[in-house]
């Protein structure tokens, strides 16, 4: 128990270093003077959704922290900066060099910190796969990008707008207001194509975790909403005040859910029979 709080508490060093540094600038992140605790809130929410998943995982060793690694990379770092497409006010496009190096090495080290940390480093051969990517199904595939879209839409009329209006009415509606885009259509058509690109991402990891369906969505969700909700908090001053608590609440809810739907979508088809198991076919 002592030697398992040890290695929790050194896994939540390791990442509160790991984003307390600007490998892209060659300096610390703008958190670390201005607001310490939250950064530290950031690295706990992630050691503990991380340490969670890995809990359920059944790889080992290099193979589990490269599945690890890609899925971190793909919450944090890949689905943010496809956003600046068509927020180059909030994500300038000359942040994009930074954010993949930072996000990138961020990632592989902190995967591999964790899954040693956690005690899952014997038997580094790479495991075979749950399933391989022959048995996806395509319709589901595409299916589960329109469903992000639907998440996407639905939790900013549910979610966003009722609490950021319960929160400051004026400021939400300034807020939309100058959020008004120009082309709606293309936007749903981008996020459709930037959910499919998330749920590839992970699926890697997806398909080492165990358990039923539900069971792998609920844990998927929680790494899903952890990862990006901590995110959203390191990105905490590009909102104003009034606003971010009501995105950080769109957020969470719409990753949570959308864990269910990668779980779901990237399910696998079911296995082809062979003609030697049909007894009427068999020589």
């Amino acid at each position: 128990m002592i030697t398992r709080i040890g290695s929790l508490l050194l896994l939540l060093l390791v990442t509160f270093a790991l984003y307390a540094i600007d490998l892209w600038g060659l300096g610390v992140s703008p958190l670390l003077p201005t607001a310490p605790a939250l950064l530290l809130l950031v690295a706990v929410i992630d050691v503990a959704v991380i340490s969670l998943a890995l809990s359920q995982a059944e790889d080992a060793g290099w193979s589990l922290a490269g599945r690890l690694a890609l899925l971190i990379f793909g919450v944090k770092t890949a689905v943010v900066v496809v956003e600046t497409v068509y927020l180059p006010d909030v994500l300038p496009l000359a942040w994009m060099p930074g954010l993949l190096v930072n996000g990138g090495v961020t990632a592989l080290l902190l995967a591999l910190a964790a899954v040693w940390l956690n005690g899952r480093w014997p038997g580094t051969a790479a495991a075979a796969p749950w399933f391989p990517w022959s048995r996806l199904s395509w319709k589901r595939g595409l299916a589960t990008g329109f469903l992000w879209m639907v998440l996407f839409v639905a939790t900013g009329l549910l979610v966003f707008q009722p609490v950021a209006r319960a929160l400051d009415r004026a400021a939400a509606d300034a807020y939309l207001a100058a959020f008004t885009p120009e082309n709606p259509l293309l936007i749903l058509a981008f996020q459709a194509g930037r959910g499919l690109l998330w749920a590839l991402l992970a699926w890697p990891f997806l398909n080492n975790l165990r358990g039923t369906v539900w069971r792998r969505g609920l844990v998927l969700g929680l790494l899903f909403a952890g990862l990006m909700g901590s995110a959203q908090l390191q990105a905490i001053d590009l909102l104003p005040d009034a606003i971010w608590p009501a995105h950080l609440a769109e957020v969470m809810v719409e990753n949570f859910l959308f864990g269910f739907v990668v779980a779901w979508g990237l399910r696998p088809l079911p296995a082809k029979r062979s003609t030697d198991d049909i007894p009427h076919l068999a020589t």
